[in-house]
């Protein structure tokens, strides 16, 4: 099967003999899609990993780093990410692993929405009821779409809690002029109300616990931890890390951690440690707070004391994580051995 071509567009050639074109400026993901192809994606912003494929031949131009979402490993054997990345010329991609992430069972699920909560003035806690569970779960620090069909489209929202194959999920949800699914929320209590999710996404997730884990997460940034650290704790206590959560916000009323990791810091094995640090931006003086003011980076040496050798996982807005990572690899930390995980606004 061949898609049209006019000149100056590249060819991509799939295994399976399927052709298509990219125009200049169109990503290989915006190019597969408007030929019709049914190729696997998620966030379409170079977050999830959905959408990575296998460059056999050819070159490409990376519009963004890859390595938060694909392995050194994999990147040498030519996996790149297709929703960031421009072609330079005719490529080859092997269809065959392509495909088979094309699961028949990875419909969207119908949910009931069944608490609601504000933890701080601008974020709330759902929690939602699965009609029925999906069949594959889902791993702490993976996501979902949340649509609310005519009413919000899909948005993203990472899982808050650890899949137990109940059903029952919780998200935290930042309210802010635009945020749709935060603005329908709070126009009215919605419990009660039906919303549709989607299939477990993204590669934001806990690699060893054999090492020490240290997670730095700004504002809702921290319910991918949660959902990490709540499965961690399952474990028998012999695999429990040692474990230090540091969590920005701006001020004490949007503080929040606490109320969500003192159940896990309880369950955690007795002589493992686990604590967690807060640090405020923009915390008014004179005030109460005793703990740290100001940014992550301003104070790496005390937050970082006992981890040097931890894996990290960063988690918040893009310009939080893009610092940190910046400062730790500075600092002498192991790039390849710190995920990161950016959360993106949804607007309308």
């Amino acid at each position: 099967m061949t898609h049209s071509r006019s000149l100056s567009h590249h060819r991509v050639t799939l295994s399976d003999g399927t052709q298509f074109d990219v125009a200049p400026g169109q990503t290989l993901l915006q190019a597969a899609l408007s030929a019709g192809l049914e190729w696997p994606n998620g966030c379409r912003v170079g977050l999830c990993g959905s959408c990575r494929c296998k460059i056999t031949s050819g070159q490409v131009k990376a519009l963004t780093d890859f390595s938060d979402v694909i392995s050194q490993a994999d990147l040498t054997q030519g996996h790149v990410l297709a929703c960031r990345c421009q072609l330079e010329s005719a490529i080859d991609v092997s269809s065959d692993e392509l495909y088979g992430r094309l699961a028949p069972d990875d419909a969207d699920i119908d949910a009931t929405i069944t608490h609601i909560d504000w933890v701080t003035p601008l974020v709330q806690l759902i929690e939602v009821e699965l009609d029925h569970p999906h069949p594959h779960g889902y791993a702490g620090g993976q996501y979902t779409r949340l649509e609310v069909p005519g009413v919000v489209p899909p948005r993203c929202f990472s899982f808050a809690n650890a899949c137990r194959g109940d059903g029952r999920l919780r998200f935290l949800v930042r309210v802010f002029p635009g945020g749709r699914l935060g603005e329908w929320l709070s126009q009215e209590d919605r419990c009660g109300q039906r919303l549709r999710v989607g299939r477990p996404l993204g590669h934001f997730l806990f690699r060893d616990h054999h090492r020490p884990a240290l997670f730095f997460a700004g504002g809702t940034g921290l319910a991918p931890i949660l959902a990490m650290l709540e499965e961690l704790a399952s474990l028998p206590a012999a695999q429990h890390p040692q474990v230090r959560v540091v969590f920005a916000a701006r001020d004490q009323q949007h503080l929040f951690h606490r109320r969500f990791l003192e159940p896990i810091v309880n369950r955690w094995a007795i002589g493992t440690s686990i604590d967690f640090v807060s640090v405020l931006s923009r915390e008014p003086r004179p005030s109460s707070w005793k703990g740290l003011r100001g940014h992550f980076f301003e104070h790496l040496a005390l937050l970082t004391a006992g981890f040097e050798n931890a894996d990290t996982y960063l988690c918040g807005p893009p310009g939080l994580v893009d610092a940190m990572k910046f400062y730790l690899v500075k600092r002498g930390f192991d790039r390849t051995r710190i995920s990161a995980d950016r959360f993106l606004p949804s607007t309308s």
